[in-house]
């Protein structure tokens, strides 16, 4: 079993050796810079084995996430590192969520701590609407590794949420609501032109929304709405397209994989949005536009 001095020895030592050719992509230097004898990836993987071995412990998994830099994650999600590299961080950021904390835990005070995981999540949520740049000879990731990323994504702000804590900061960050507004309306768009990759346009929806509604219902006092959905543009309109398209969802054919439960928690969240007679309104308009 790993114990709190091997995280200790061995999680800096990782870190410094990634941060080696980490660094140089950040800022897009020249690739020569990069020391070819360093896999990112392998280094992560080793963390992230680590981290599981840790997990089972509180102890251990707060010394190994003590031990790990604020900056060293964001650097590491960030859409200029290769595909492979954004993947493992996330497999081991879904080991940091805890009761009070996700992230590396700050040695300062709360306010600090907060300043950690609003970066993470200004960083996951990033990942919803931009791709990471291809890096030195690698291809840009196609439509099914973007597909698989933010699923991933989803995933873990999905663990991040189900405590009071993570869900009280995804609430109050001022990004979060309006980007898993951006993802929804975007693969709605998609799931309509029913091309490849049509399931996977389905599943980021029904996680996005369940999400959402668990935001904008269970946190509703750290969510002015209003101000969420002006960070997209044309964040309102969006957010009412979007939710009436998933109301009047019947799961058949274009709409398929869109789950009955999500479809409910669109219309509740459209009854709160809007008057009855705004809401009847919508529905007419788009039972129209079906027909």
């Amino acid at each position: 079993m790993v114990t709190a001095p091997g995280i200790i020895e061995v999680v800096p030592i990782v870190q410094a050796t990634v941060d080696i050719n980490l660094t140089p992509r950040f800022y897009r230097h020249d690739p020569l810079d990069l020391h070819p004898d360093i896999s990112i990836s392998d280094c992560l993987s080793l963390l992230h084995l680590v981290a599981i071995g840790c997990a089972e412990i509180e102890s251990q998994i707060r010394t190994f996430w003590q031990s790990m830099g604020s900056e060293f994650v964001y650097m590491t999600l960030h859409y200029n590192q290769p595909l492979d590299q954004i993947l493992h961080m996330i497999d081991v950021l879904q080991t940091s969520v805890l009761k009070n904390s996700f992230g590396p835990i700050s040695g300062g005070n709360e306010q600090e701590q907060r300043i950690s995981e609003n970066g993470i999540l200004s960083q996951l949520t990033a990942l919803l609407m931009d791709s990471p740049i291809a890096v030195e000879d690698s291809q840009n990731p196609d439509e099914g590794e973007l597909a698989k990323l933010r699923l991933d994504v989803l995933g873990l702000l999905s663990v991040i949420c189900r405590n009071e804590h993570g869900g009280e900061v995804m609430a109050s960050h001022p990004s979060v609501v309006g980007r898993l507004v951006h993802v929804i309306h975007d693969e709605l768009d998609t799931l309509y032109d029913y091309r490849h990759g049509h399931e996977k346009s389905a599943q980021q929806i029904n996680l996005a929304t369940r999400i959402l509604y668990h935001l904008l219902t269970r946190h509703s006092k750290h969510v002015n709405l209003k101000e969420k959905l002006s960070i997209i543009p044309g964040g309102t309109q969006k957010h009412l397209v979007c939710l009436t398209r998933l109301a009047m969802s019947r799961g058949l054919v274009l709409e398929a994989g869109i789950e009955d439960q999500v479809a409910g928690c669109a219309q509740r969240l459209l009854e709160d949005f809007v008057t009855p007679e705004e809401g009847e309104a919508l529905i007419a308009a788009f039972s129209l536009s079906k027909t």
